[in-house]
């Protein structure tokens, strides 16, 4: 019988926001010791609290994440008493030898500042494989490229000004003139807006399913394989898919959105037009009644502003859903109480929320 020995609750922040760690200090699967971590703003977990407030150790790293362990006093130990493994960045640390950092794709190793392999997605942040970029205002949570977290885009996306897509235009509807780009998954992006999202349901009860939890617009979101692969090769990516998601116990519109181009083309070579899958994002209405969706194309065409399907889609008259099989892989509903602006993004502050590639599960993560 499996044991868990230990069990993680993560923030809605960042992928690596760590709020509670719980442990089974007699590896019965009881959770008897519970430990907050307190983290910077590159999210080092820089000390850690018990359920009275107590600091019991903190945290201190060199340049490239060496730790140093510390009592709550600030006495320097050889290792942590309690095996608290969430340190440098939010990365799991491994303290055998030797001693290095797992970031999901690669092994960190802290004493000479590199990875332990070639980056898997080739040379998109410099002209080294093997360099850790990253500096003050970014982070590299998946050990394959840097993301500048000095922008002020929500948790998930990144705001591209100048034109619109789908995104843009479905999720935030303050933004006329703006591209929404995921940088996690395409759950986390539209959270990230203020939209609360819920997996596996179509478009054709998207509407009725944000009714009637007291929400009044509703949105659908499509993961999908773009058309430049054939029938059967479609097919093959759909299973690949749904194998992956199976046996984590979770959906594919919790995984990292690039993640997963990046792993079907290293793990199976679908790499054509920088990999396969793709996002599309139809707006649907506010209206009591009303469950149709405006779809916006962005294309060659349309630079600036995404061009509007001149029908719009109602699935109570049409397919049930935009993608039909084996096109579309993944789907959601995403519902808000009303438009809000950039300015009042509205987050729970301690969400459950499910982790990218390759090993994590719905909600809490455990090990």
């Amino acid at each position: 019988m499996l044991v868990h020995q230990f069990q993680f609750v993560w923030g809605l922040r960042y992928i690596d926001d760590l709020v509670i760690r719980d442990r089974s200090t007699a590896n019965n699967g009881t959770m008897n010791e519970r430990r907050y971590a307190m983290q910077d703003g590159n999210w080092n977990t820089i000390a850690i609290c018990d359920t009275t407030g107590s600091v019991g150790e903190r945290y201190a790293y060199s340049a490239y994440g060496a730790p140093v362990f510390m009592t709550g006093a600030g006495t320097v130990q050889s290792s942590s008493p309690i095996g608290f493994e969430t340190l440098y960045a939010g990365y799991r640390w491994d303290n055998a030898t030797p001693q290095m950092y797992y970031v999901r794709n690669r092994f960190l190793l802290p004493q000479v500042g590199t990875w332990n392999r070639r980056d898997p997605l080739g040379y998109v942040d410099g002209m080294s494989l093997a360099a850790l970029y990253v500096q003050l205002s970014s982070t590299d949570s998946f050990g394959l490229f840097a993301v500048d977290t000095a922008r002020k885009d929500p948790p998930g996306g990144e705001y591209i000004e100048g034109y619109t897509n789908c995104a843009g235009y479905a999720l935030d509807p303050s933004g006329e003139g703006t591209s929404l780009q995921p940088t996690e998954s395409l759950k986390q992006m539209a959270e990230g807006v203020g939209q609360t999202c819920y997996v596996r349901v179509g478009a054709k009860t998207c509407g009725r399913h944000c009714r009637q939890r007291g929400f009044r617009c509703h949105t659908m979101g499509y993961l999908y394989i773009v058309k430049s692969y054939n029938r059967e090769e479609m097919i093959q990516i759909r299973n690949a898919l749904l194998k992956l998601a199976a046996t984590h116990d979770s959906h594919v519109m919790r995984y990292g959105f690039r993640e997963l181009n990046a792993w079907l083309c290293k793990k199976y070579g679908f790499c054509r037009n920088g990999g396969p899958l793709d996002f599309h994002f139809l707006k649907g209405n506010c209206g009591e009644d009303d469950y149709t969706y405006q779809p916006c194309h962005a294309g060659k065409n349309s630079a600036k502003d995404c061009r509007l399907d001149p029908k719009v889609f109602n699935p109570t008259e049409e397919d049930p859903d935009y993608f039909a099989f084996p096109q579309g892989v993944g789907k959601m509903c995403c519902c808000s109480d009303r438009m809000r602006d950039r300015s009042g993004l509205e987050h729970p502050v301690f969400r459950r929320r499910i982790r990218g590639l390759p090993v994590d599960v719905p909600g809490v993560r455990r090990m």
